[in-house]
């Protein structure tokens, strides 16, 4: 005999997947420097240190939710990779190949829209070769695009967009 409590046993991996994925989805808000203080305000940055910044936060954020930042602006004859990250899951290791946009408005689209085709089959060359070179394991591979919305000079809108470059994407 089947009581609610048991087949609430049997569902619950379903709904640990959803709760996962929605966690992978949901928004954040993100500091962008230790020291605000010492920061210059997001629209005296540069854009080559509004990025550092943007990918700064994004480590921090990855790192929080238990990924291990494997690499940063790594580079290779395709490209650079912003972040190169693993986290491991109840289904096996995961090898995330990230890209950070960080933008100070919405005036030329939101930062996850400068990801387009091109840059994401760069991406999937950049994982081929950095997979030859030092991932040995067997993985599961996904690209993420973080995208990062400046609100205020030492905090931004973070959202992780996973698993981007796949035949349901963009």
């Amino acid at each position: 005999m089947t009581t609610s409590n048991d087949s609430n046993k049997k569902s619950q991996p379903i709904d640990q997947q959803a709760a996962e994925q929605e966690r992978k989805d949901a928004p954040a808000f993100a500091t962008l420097g230790d020291d605000a203080a010492s920061q210059p305000e997001p629209d005296s940055c540069s854009a080559s240190e509004l990025g550092r910044k943007g990918e700064n936060a994004a480590c921090k954020f990855l790192e929080r939710k238990g990924f291990t930042i494997l690499e940063r602006n790594w580079v290779c004859p395709a490209g650079e990779a912003d972040i190169i990250a693993s986290i491991d899951t109840e289904y096996g290791s995961e090898l995330h190949f990230v890209e950070v946009k960080t933008r100070k408005s919405t005036a030329k689209g939101f930062p996850e829209e400068a990801v387009n085709a091109e840059k994401r089959r760069k991406y999937e060359v950049i994982a081929e070769i950095y997979m030859q070179q030092h991932y040995c394991e067997e993985a599961r591979v996904t690209f993420d695009i973080i995208s990062i919305l400046v609100t205020q000079p030492d905090r931004a809108f973070l959202r992780m967009h996973c698993d981007v470059i796949s035949n349901d994407c963009f």
